[in-house]
């Protein structure tokens, strides 16, 4: 699922410290959201919303704040 999100904040031209600016939280924060070693509901809304798409879309799994094991 990371390279579907990679691609599409390609295409809406946002990048990973742009976003980490926004929400006020770390580039790795959302770098390990993307990649699905932590789940914030927070961050995954600010990043569907800048793809425009549901976060339900991007994450089937939509399940809050859970620690997966790197």
């Amino acid at each position: 699922m990371n390279k579907q999100i990679k691609i599409l904040m390609i295409l809406n031209d946002i990048n990973q410290p742009e976003l980490a600016q926004k929400l006020g939280c770390s580039q790795p924060a959302i770098s390990r959201v993307i990649h699905g070693q932590y789940t914030s509901q927070r961050i995954r809304r600010a990043i569907a919303k800048a793809v425009g798409k549901k976060v339900e879309q991007l994450w089937p799994d939509n399940k809050p704040n859970q620690r997966r094991a790197a």
